[in-house]
């Protein structure tokens, strides 16, 4: 299980197959009977976030949905009952299983860095396709959790060669995170940090030169955090002074330049939609290509707007000339809906997703679509998922109704987003709302944070850094819907949970 999360679904199927013969073989009822005792109310609060989706059946009229829904939350129950009944490992077999999770993450990101240099035959569209055992947001979290590992292990570990090695890794995996253009990723470490520094300032252990440092810190985040806030979604959405704007009459042919002024897309900061010759460049993109510049491309879109937006993005006016002037690795950029010159060089990494996401949330507000965009789409998600929350706040729309219940929301608010991009809300907390009402939200938070409270699980540096990941990423994404997110969730949580005190054989003094 500790492997399969990040390297093969099939074989997060079988590790919770294999697990239940090891509780079962190992016999010992009398004694799983008794630590069953100890922990029960643990075990009945854990396995909730299962019955929850048992009991949603009262309400629910698509059975079939819902008994694969079912299906996919097995592990809320099992890993519950598995861990909490069993004796706690060894620490060295503890450890080890850490460092199975740590490095089958590595790995992973191993593999995902060859796809992503082209040693591979898998196509590569984007950025998010470079993991092919589960989807590249899956990945990131584990990344994050094995982050966490790696520290804990530079922290414990008495081997100067054992800790420079990790410290590799985690520059390694800080970089992958950058690489693959993981904001959620990004930001999980970055909040984890500034919340580890707030906590420090109010401990008596830390000097006051320390704690200086840290306000310094704490200072410069939340000056980038307002930047980057201003950056996404104030400085994003200024109008064009079209009165700045250079524009033409004619093209260098003699064919009139159109001026669409009523359109305010920008890419690198250049206006879209002026000084475009469609009859030019429709007959230049046909030589060059042999197709027309309205079929369609890869992605479903019109090569008519890659090719106005990549032209715009190298800073030229929309004529033949420019089509021209197109390099063939352009051409096919473009043919395969490449829409930013910048998007051609590797390794444009935070920059430019800061940069797409700031595009998507301009045209967003300008044009009220949101097909293709992570970010936009999420807010149209949210908007919807609050539409039906509204219509069902007590009972929720019962488990296997859920998809229904979006496809209507989405007709009814005449939303602009394609068939295939009409998805759910991807937020955790949102779809328990939604699907079993305000006692659902209530119950998730509670099933969350009872153990970490009950347990004193504070003095657990994994446990808390395990959990604080859960929760983060619960607000963008829909972590327990898929076998991945629910896998990761249930096994580390009950995993780190259940050998907390293995932990503290060896107290970790600041963390």
């Amino acid at each position: 299980m500790a492997a399969s999360m990040s390297l093969s679904k099939f074989g997060m199927s079988m590790g919770q197959f294999f697990m239940a013969g090891g509780w079962l073989l190992s016999g010992d009822f009398q004694g799983k009977k008794e630590r069953f005792k100890e922990y029960r109310i643990v075990f009945w609060v854990l396995s909730g976030l299962f019955f929850i989706h048992i009991v949603g059946l009262w309400n629910t009229e698509n059975f079939i949905y819902a008994w694969n829904d079912i299906r996919i939350k097995v592990p809320l129950l099992l890993m519950p009952l598995f861990f909490l009944t069993m004796p706690i490992l060894t620490v060295t077999k503890y450890r080890n299983v850490l460092k199975v999770v740590l490095s089958a993450v590595l790995f992973s990101t191993f593999i995902s860095l060859g796809i992503y240099l082209g040693f591979s035959k898998r196509v590569v569209h984007d950025i998010r396709d470079v993991s092919p055992f589960i989807s590249h947001i899956r990945l990131a979290l584990l990344v994050c959790a094995s982050i966490t590992i790696a520290i804990y292990f530079i922290l414990k570990s008495k081997r100067k060669l054992f800790k420079v090695l990790l410290f590799i890794v985690l520059i390694w995996f800080l970089y992958f995170l950058v690489l693959i253009e993981s904001i959620t990723g990004l930001l999980i470490i970055a909040s984890a940090l500034l919340l580890f520094l707030m906590m420090q300032l109010f401990s008596n252990k830390v000097s006051v030169v320390l704690k200086c440092a840290m306000i310094v810190l704490l200072i410069c985040g939340g000056w980038m955090s307002v930047q980057l806030y201003n950056f996404l979604f104030v400085a994003s959405i200024q109008p064009i002074n079209f009165e700045k704007v250079t524009m033409l009459d004619v093209t260098a042919q003699g064919h009139k330049y159109n001026q669409y002024k009523n359109r305010q897309d920008l890419e690198n900061g250049n206006a879209v939609w002026v000084n475009v010759c469609e009859y030019e460049i429709d007959g230049a993109w046909h030589q060059r290509t042999g197709t027309s510049l309205y079929d369609y491309n890869k992605k479903g879109y019109q090569h008519l707007y890659s090719l106005v937006r990549f032209l715009t993005s190298k800073g030229w006016n929309k004529d033949a000339a420019a089509v021209n002037k197109l390099s063939d690795d352009e051409i096919k950029a473009i043919e395969a809906g490449m829409a930013n010159v910048n998007r051609m060089h590797k390794g444009g990494g935070v920059k430019q997703r800061l940069d797409d996401l700031a595009w998507e949330f301009r045209s967003y507000h300008y044009n009220g679509n949101a097909t293709g965009q992570s970010l936009t789409q999420r807010l149209e998600f949210w908007k919807t998922a609050k539409f039906i929350f509204r219509k069902h706040p007590l009972t929720g729309v019962g488990t296997g109704d859920i998809n229904e219940e979006f496809t209507s929301a989405y007709k009814e608010l005449h939303t602009k987003l394609d068939d295939k991009d009409r998805l759910r809300s991807h937020n955790q907390y949102i779809s328990f709302a939604v699907t079993f009402g305000i006692f659902g939200l209530f119950y998730l938070v509670f099933g969350l944070l009872y153990p970490f409270f009950t347990l004193n699980m504070r003095e657990s540096y994994l446990y808390s850094a395990f959990l604080f990941i859960a929760v983060f990423s619960m607000l963008s994404e829909d972590t327990l819907e898929t076998q991945a997110g629910v896998t990761f969730f249930a096994f580390l949580n009950c995993f780190l949970l259940r050998n907390a005190a293995l932990e503290s054989e060896e107290k970790i003094k600041s963390y």
